[in-house]
């Protein structure tokens, strides 16, 4: 799910989405065709317990003017055997939340703010930052959560999740469970450039991704600098635990040194390079490493 902006009246904004069962394609997204009417969307505001309500269309749209606040919102009626709830912080924009009845538990909640707060459910969520600074919680499942471009911070909670950074300065915290870490959006062909990006995995065997099979995340295109002013923190590496750092290349592409002065302590990561060696990550909580070792993967 994404948020959007869409046109407002007065003070308010609107809550809209689409409540489909996904038959048609059967890709997560809304296709013409798929769209239940009937549904009941209440929207409870935290602050006063006001209720605000209406009812989905023929093709699955709703749409609810609402003043910025957080909202419990519950999908009730019509084609649902059980009602089904989310959070929301509506701000200074609109807020989209699309409800899939073939993955109930895995459509997860979205900000509506450029600085807010996106809280999951305990079922596998997929959230995807707004913009601005927003914290982002997966709690329960096996969740995906991608940042924007503010400097967001991202919490997995429970289960093996994929957190995603965006083009900001973010942190990424996992949680329990074994999950996969971007510091960045590894959509980018720039992924990480000018990002310093905090990643911890918590509980479990964790895989914190520092490059892929195309880039070498956290370079700053720069041949004669060391790139220090772009790089991911690993807080809490243990090995003992299955945690792995994953790099683009071969073993020989990188040498292990002391952390930079001025930068936070740990072992640094160097991609070598024919100018100056560039810096891609620093890590701490284990006092050895070797790039032949089982911390480290290529690709």
């Amino acid at each position: 799910m994404t948020t959007q902006k869409f046109a407002k009246s007065g003070t308010a904004f609107y809550l809209t989405g689409v409540v489909f069962d996904d038959k048609v394609l059967n890709d997560d997204f809304y296709s013409v065709g798929e769209g239940l009417g009937g549904i009941t969307v209440t929207a409870r505001r935290s602050t006063d317990n006001a209720v605000f309500s209406t009812t989905t269309f023929g093709s699955g749209g709703y749409q609810l003017a609402l003043a910025p606040a957080s909202y419990q919102v519950t999908f009730s009626g019509g084609g649902l055997t059980s009602p089904v709830t989310r959070n929301i912080t509506l701000g200074s924009q609109n807020a989209k939340v699309d409800l899939a009845t073939d993955a109930l538990g895995g459509t997860g909640s979205v900000g509506g703010s450029s600085d807010d707060v996106v809280k999951g459910t305990s079922g596998n969520d997929t959230l995807t930052a707004a913009g601005g600074a927003q914290t982002m919680y997966g709690y329960g499942g096996n969740d995906s959560l991608s940042a924007g471009a503010g400097n967001d911070t991202l919490y997995g909670g429970g289960g093996n999740d994929t957190l995603r950074g965006g083009t900001g300065n973010d942190q990424v915290n996992g949680g329990a469970g074994s999950d996969r870490l971007f510091g960045v959006n590894p959509n980018s062909s720039t992924a990480g450039r000018g990002e310093v990006d905090r990643l911890t995995g918590g509980g479990g065997g964790d895989r914190f991704i520092l490059g892929d099979a195309q880039r070498a995340y956290y370079t700053d295109g720069n041949a004669s600098s060391s790139g220090l002013g772009d790089y991911g923190l690993i807080t809490d590496f243990k090995p003992a635990e299955g945690d792995v750092i994953q790099l683009k290349g071969a073993a020989s592409d990188y040498r292990l040194g002391s952390a930079p002065s001025g930068l936070p302590t740990g072992r640094a990561i160097f991609m070598e390079t024919s100018g100056a060696d560039e810096l891609i990550g620093i890590v701490q909580g284990a006092s050895t490493l070797t790039l032949n070792s089982a911390a480290f993967s290529y690709v």
